[in-house]
Parts: C-alpha cells; structure tokens; sequence
C-alpha cells in the first residue's frame, strides 16, 4: 500500500493496492482500473461493523479478503469489483460465497522508523 493503515469505518488505501498469494503457487491480483475504490479496510472500534481487516468486497456484501480481530473464522473470495480475479486460498475462483479458512500463522511487516509507529 502507498498509504498508511488507519482506523476506519470505511474503505481507504489507493490503485496502487494489490493481493498476492504465495502458494501453491506466487500470483499478484492488481487493483481493477476503474475500481470500486474499496482497497483496504481496518475497523477496531466502529458500532455495527466488522471489526478487523479487509480487502475489497464491500461492508455490506462481503469482502474479497477478512481476518476478524479475533483471527479466526477468516474469510477469502475469488471475485471482487476491487481487485483482479483469481483464488486467495485453495477455492475455485467462481466461489461466490467464497471459503472460509483458519490462519496457521500471521506475520506483519512495517517500515520506517520510530516515527512511523
């Protein structure tokens, strides 16, 4: 992402997103020009919506990809209006109703330095 997260009850971030999968095999999925507009998603705090992270998708169909701040019951979809088709985890792309999955692990990366924090 070119933008930094923030907290939000709404979609942020810009075209230059994109979702990745590292396997079984490595495969980028470009943001969709025109999109949607609904790139990255973080909410810990807002009344009546998801809490966690989110891309594309929308707040009231379903996100493309979501880890609930509980980290479990994630869920992951091969189509998005965002975000270029393909499979994110080991389901058919047509999924509409997308699979749900369970992290393994979560590793988070930043940089910058103190300030950023």
């Amino acid at each position: 992402a070119d933008v930094g997260w923030k907290a939000s009850n709404g979609f942020f971030g810009s075209q230059n997103c994109f979702l990745f999968r590292l396997a079984p095999d490595f495969e980028i999925f470009r943001s969709r020009i025109p999109s949607d507009g609904n790139f990255m998603y973080f909410n810990e705090a807002g009344f009546s919506l998801p809490h966690g992270i989110g891309f594309g998708g929308s707040l009231t169909d379903s996100f493309r990809l979501f880890i609930p701040e509980s980290l479990e019951s994630c869920t992951a979809r091969g189509r998005c209006l965002t975000y270029e088709p393909g499979r994110l985890t080991g389901m058919s792309p047509t999924t509409p109703g997308g699979a749900d999955f369970q992290l393994a692990s979560l590793e988070v990366w930043g940089c910058g330095d103190a300030e950023c924090l």
